[in-house]
């Protein structure tokens, strides 16, 4: 299921129909991300920008935890970046790797609510996340 995680009536409306057609939800892959290939440059980004990278991560982690807390979940992935832990790999795109380190700390922080892990996935230069390009 693909859809807008911060629009939370849309999820509510989803994990409704998942139950009416599938029962419970035994398990969740979190995989959103988001970056702007617009303006690579995190210095020239507004705060708009900045927040619609974060929005997938950080807002709707946050909601599908709240929504799921009690699913009988087996697991709860989260798609993190390795950068995350080393920055470097996603140069201009700093709002991208804090977005990652929310989701690894997050994890950390919830691991007693439900069965949660964050991976951090290495580059994935095929789509442009996390691969240092020179923007000059």
């Amino acid at each position: 299921l693909s859809l807008d995680l911060t629009d939370r009536v849309a999820v509510e409306q989803s994990l409704k129909t998942i139950h009416e057609t599938m029962g419970a939800i035994g398990g969740v892959i979190h995989c959103a991300g988001m970056v702007n290939k617009q303006n690579p440059a995190f210095i020239r980004k507004s705060l708009e920008e900045i927040g619609q990278v974060l929005e997938p991560k950080v807002e709707g982690l946050q909601t599908l935890l709240d929504l799921l807390q009690d699913e009988p979940l087996a697991f709860f992935t989260l798609f993190s970046s390795v950068s995350a832990a080393i920055p470097a790999l996603a140069a201009g795109q700093a709002d991208y790797a804090m977005a990652n380190a929310f989701m690894d700390y997050f994890a950390e922080a919830h691991q007693d609510k439900c069965p949660i892990v964050s991976i951090q996935w290495p580059n994935w230069k095929e789509t442009g996340l996390g691969e240092v390009r020179s923007t000059a």
